[in-house]
């Protein structure tokens, strides 16, 4: 039979709350959780320490946890999507591929899209990318940077991981067709990809910016990262505009009256 803290009869038990560990060499048994990023006291309910990530959420307490709401939120340890970057070796490492980790309790994808194949894929366009990530070390000059979350959706909440894998399998659309004497695969929703505009960097920043997120700290040198608007137009349509963003709210597509109603 198991006491009160959920321990067979001489078995120390050292998870708490959210199963964090409780550092009890510190303050006695329980009074203290290891969160990874910053320690949390249960007696009164209160972080020590500031939250690591609290730039991103400049209208909240340093010191808050999920927003004041751990009833729909959690807060995993390090952040759950990340913007990488990558030389381009075809281009003397001159310009830079952006592509996008998106990490949650249930998965760990790589999002991206890459140049076009033109004996495989029709029109031109790209081809875009969702695997599993396992080992990026073998790119070239990888660089890590900055992405800015919703405000509404903290770390934990996977309303915007998953919003941008929505986003993805949208542009991942596809069908067989034959061009140029030659079966291929159209993927129906993406431009024609241009090496300097509508190509992998206005891609990722496009995803990141229909889910309610921004970019931060882009190298200079990854063009065509501001090319976001014929990759908006499929989703929104060309006549949409300001109106049609964000293009989800709390993780349903709105019509275009719920549209109107959030620009007011």
């Amino acid at each position: 039979m198991t006491d009160r803290s959920g321990s067979l009869p001489d078995v120390e038990y050292r998870y708490g709350f959210n199963g964090k560990e409780s550092d009890n060499e510190v303050k006695g048994e329980a009074n203290q959780q290891d969160y990874g990023f910053r320690v949390y006291d249960p007696r009164v309910g209160r972080f020590l320490s500031l939250d690591p990530l609290a730039e991103k959420y400049i209208s909240w307490s340093p010191y808050n946890y999920c927003l004041n709401n751990p009833i729909n939120h959690t807060d995993p340890s390090g952040d759950t999507v990340r913007l990488y970057s990558q030389t381009i070796p075809s281009t003397y490492n001159m310009q830079r591929h952006l592509y996008l980790r998106i990490t949650t309790n249930g998965y760990d994808k790589v999002v991206e899209v890459w140049g076009p194949d033109k004996d495989k894929v029709a029109r031109g366009t790209a081809v875009p990318k969702v695997y599993d990530f396992k080992d990026l070390d073998k790119r070239p000059g990888i660089e890590e940077h900055e992405i800015i979350r919703p405000n509404d959706a903290p770390e934990g909440n996977e309303q915007f991981e998953n919003q941008i894998l929505e986003l993805a399998a949208f542009f991942g659309e596809n069908k067989q067709v034959t061009e140029d004497g030659k079966l291929k695969t159209n993927f129906v929703n993406l431009p024609s990809y241009g090496y300097y505009e509508d190509n992998s960097n206005g891609y990722v920043n496009a995803l990141v910016k229909m889910a309610g997120g921004k970019l931060s700290d882009v190298p200079f040198n990854a063009t065509g990262v501001g090319r976001t608007k014929t990759y908006e137009n499929a989703v929104h349509g060309s006549s949409c505009g300001a109106l049609c963003f964000p293009l989800y709210n709390e993780g349903k597509k709105l019509n275009p009256m719920d549209y109107i109603i959030l620009a007011r």
